[in-house]
């Protein structure tokens, strides 16, 4: 009996000091705190979701993963998805140059 009492309670014990690992914590974006960042509605509008990680404001949005039918959370700052997003029109436009390039639709 005694030992059943100590397994429980190391159970109890290792589940009191389990570490806390919540995701981002979500912001309102209608009602930001003081001291927070101002939200970006172009972000906002576009399916990304504010929240707040580790002090940092960060933008989250459902993405699926790639060769499953799951979804994962992918949480970024606003520069992030900036230079991604540039990077991505930067290769668009390499891959294919716009008409002036290609006069007499040569290319």
């Amino acid at each position: 009996m005694r030992i059943a009492g100590l397994v429980v309670l190391s159970m109890l014990a290792a589940c009191a000091a389990a570490p806390n690992k919540r995701g981002p914590e979500p912001l309102l974006a209608s009602n930001p705190a003081a001291g927070q960042p101002p939200v970006n509605q172009e972000l906002v509008k576009a399916g990304y979701a504010p929240n707040m990680y580790k002090g940092q404001l960060v933008y989250c949005r459902s993405e699926a993963v790639t060769g499953t039918t799951f979804r994962s959370k992918v949480c970024q700052s606003e520069a992030a998805i900036k230079d991604r997003e540039q990077k991505t029109r930067d290769e668009i436009n390499s891959v294919h140059p716009r008409a002036e390039a290609c006069p007499n639709r040569a290319c």
